[in-house]
């Protein structure tokens, strides 16, 4: 068996099942299917890259840019390397030691 995430129109991710085959995970519905690969996290809401086959987490924060090599969201200010524990604090756009 293998695992297959539902998309969209918009490719996001509605819905990850089980299935033999592409053709079985998307029987009796409208939306398209991607195969998932063993190592590969995805979840509902995760967003499909068709140009790079690959799946994006949902936004953490509004500020946050995606990284187009990582493919992973990023704050504009890097986290302190100081040895603190910090929370990003969206309203100052900073990181806010907790």
């Amino acid at each position: 068996m293998k695992k297959f995430a539902v998309l969209n129109n918009q490719n996001t991710v509605v819905n990850v099942i089980i299935a033999e085959t592409l053709a079985a995970a998307e029987s009796g519905s409208n939306a398209s299917c991607v195969e998932v690969l063993a190592n590969v996290a995805v979840d509902i809401n995760y967003t499909y890259n068709v140009q790079y086959g690959r799946f994006i987490e949902p936004k953490p924060f509004d500020s946050w840019v995606l990284n187009q090599e990582t493919f992973m969201y990023a704050p504009p200010v890097a986290y302190p390397t100081d040895g603190g524990i910090y929370s990003w604090n969206e309203s100052l756009l900073e990181w806010v030691e907790v």
